[in-house]
């Protein structure tokens, strides 16, 4: 009975994300996997282009894997956000049901049933499994590789091998998240399997995410790219200075975990302070969240320790060995109840954020126009960029080319008069502009400039907008909050 009341809950929440994922634009990082998984279709490549410039910010595998769903999604549905979101449904059941099988082999089905439900109804899960991100594809390679570390009744060199094979792709997938696989499976073989420790297949099956990241390292060099991307985003976590902004982070981030994992976070320290030797691995685990709070305002982390979190907050509603009783189901019914309201109904839900829907609408409303330039932040006017090339794509096959001048408007680089001057001579050589890539966008102050046939431009979008900029032999054609589009006098 207990057993059909969990299973309807995942049910009721795999309802709810299907409503989720279709509740919001693509916006931020979305905004540019979408032309990269399109493109990674076309011209499959270890490194990812966007619009064909090379955009390794992470190695393609991610979008190779989300290309192959496209054709498919794209036809079932008219909405690119189901289109592209969808596949990551699948990643995200196939999450749940790795973790239940992992935590079945400690604590017995019950705790695992728990387990698995809390995990996958967290609010970490709503957020980054309904949006397109690679979080959830890169967590479905980590619980594989751990599945078969775990797996004691097998042969111990198939199931390293296995095992270091999914680590390896998860290092070509997400590169640095994925040195916790090897911290996982040498503190399961410690405590479980110490025969193995030091075992040649298991010690080989550990160089498998160093051999990733050598991979993508070289991948780099070969484009020159090596210390943009790979010292500067991938080894971040290790290079960066975080002592200026340390308080703002560390305060971002508790006050995130608090938000996006509350109460089953409580549940959890509680329990994992009294039973956190009983299994070191899943031990290790939640310690990823210490070092998560560093990060601040990336929350989407998060979800890569939530497994963690789900499996000591079920060993405390469910001992290990124990049945699911109606206490048990009352709570998961809870914690599912409270997950699918926040997500769905409350500000929370970043679909309530007006500019992305604004976006959204210019972009659709120069689909099919030709001799279009955006100036402007990344953060706005990608997401017309977004939505003019999909829908381009699917009425004539590819997007139509476009100027696009890229101002970082955080570090004051754009003024109403550096726009002008753009909007008269893009091609205008007395500006410190980068053209040749966009791998540093996210960290540089540069200007990037987009290549294009383009003389003379019929429209010009600036996001955000300017008060006092006037654009000879233009017209204001539409004025939003976010972003203002230009048209050229006829």
């Amino acid at each position: 009975m207990f057993r059909k009341i969990i299973l309807a809950l995942f049910a009721i929440t795999l309802i709810s994300k299907f409503a989720y994922i279709g509740a919001t634009p693509f916006s931020y990082d979305e905004t540019l996997y979408t032309e990269m998984i399109a493109e990674e279709g076309e011209h499959p490549s270890f490194l990812p282009t966007w619009f064909g410039y090379p955009a390794p910010w992470k190695p393609g595998l991610f979008f190779f894997a989300a290309s192959l769903f496209l054709p498919i999604t794209s036809a079932i549905f008219a909405s690119p956000e189901y289109a592209y979101r969808i596949p990551l449904m699948m990643f995200s059941l196939l999450n749940a049901a790795l973790l239940y099988l992992i935590i079945k082999r400690f604590s017995g089905e019950g705790t695992a049933l728990a387990a698995s439900l809390i995990f996958y109804s967290a609010l970490p899960a709503f957020n980054v499994e309904g949006r397109l991100l690679m979080e959830t594809f890169t967590l479905s390679t980590i619980l594989a590789s751990i599945y078969f570390y775990t797996r004691a009744n097998s042969s111990p060199a198939a199931r390293f091998a296995i095992g270091g094979i999914f680590a390896f792709l998860a290092a070509i997938t997400k590169s640095v998240i994925a040195l916790i696989i090897p911290v996982l499976a040498i503190a399961y073989v410690f405590q479980f399997d110490r025969k193995n420790l030091k075992s040649p297949a298991f010690l080989l099956s550990l160089l498998a995410v160093p051999a990733g990241l050598a991979l993508f390292w070289l991948s780099l060099s070969g484009l020159g790219l090596s210390e943009k991307i790979f010292f500067t985003d991938t080894g971040k976590m290790f290079v960066y200075d975080y002592s200026s902004e340390l308080f703002l982070n560390i305060a971002y981030g508790v006050f995130a975990v608090l938000i996006l994992m509350a109460p089953v976070l409580v549940a959890s320290i509680v329990s994992l302070a009294s039973k956190w030797r009983t299994n070191l691995m899943f031990s290790a685990w939640i310690l990823l969240l210490f070092f998560l709070l560093f990060l601040g305002q990336r929350t989407w982390y998060y979800y890569y320790a939530t497994p963690a979190v789900a499996f000591f907050s079920a060993i405390l509603l469910v001992p290990p060995g124990k049945n699911l009783d109606a206490f048990a189901a009352l709570i998961l019914g809870i914690v599912v109840a409270i997950s699918c309201s926040v997500a769905l109904f409350t500000e929370w839900n970043p679909g309530r954020t007006p500019f992305f829907e604004e976006g959204k609408e210019i972009g659709l409303m120069l689909s099919g126009e030709e001799n279009v330039l955006f100036v402007g932040s990344y953060e706005v006017n990608t997401i017309s960029i977004s939505y003019k090339s999909i829908d381009e794509r699917r009425d004539y096959g590819q997007p139509l080319d476009f100027g696009w001048i890229l101002f970082d408007y955080r570090k004051n680089n754009a003024t109403a008069s550096s726009v002008l001057d753009f909007v008269q001579d893009y091609w205008r050589n007395d500006y410190d502009v980068e053209r040749s890539n966009f791998a540093g966008i996210f960290w540089y102050s540069q200007i990037f400039r987009k290549n294009t046939s383009i003389t003379e431009f019929d429209y010009v979008v600036v996001s955000p907008p300017f008060a006092n900029l006037t654009l000879p032999g233009y017209s204001e054609y539409y004025e939003g909050n976010y972003s203002t589009v230009y048209r050229r006098l006829r």
